[in-house]
């Protein structure tokens, strides 16, 4: 059986990470999404590598309104196995992929 899948990248400027840039993307993946897909995974390409932490969770956060299936965006942040498994546990993911 083959299963539809969908993969939605969004550019992402990280200094205008607010609440108004996040509804944006919300609504533009929104936009984004078919219907007969069956596996979405998005992937956000940052301006620059991402440095601090809650940025990078909070576009973990993001991806996970839409799917389980989530990808860490570039950082230079550090996550070691510990750390990706508290943050597949707090998203309730089946997944976390690292972008390099």
């Amino acid at each position: 059986m083959i299963r539809r899948i969908q993969i939605i990248k969004k550019k992402v400027d990280i200094e205008k990470l607010d609440g108004d840039y996040y509804r944006k993307l919300r609504y533009s993946i929104k936009r984004d999404l078919k219907e007969d897909a069956e596996i979405l995974m998005i992937e956000f390409i940052p301006n620059s590598p991402i440095s601090d932490k809650s940025i990078l969770k909070t576009l973990l956060h993001l991806q996970r309104e839409f799917t389980d299936i989530l990808i860490a965006p570039k950082s230079t942040i550090s996550i070691d196995e510990s750390e990706l498994k508290n943050l597949t546990d707090r998203f309730k993911a089946s997944m976390i992929m690292i972008s390099s």
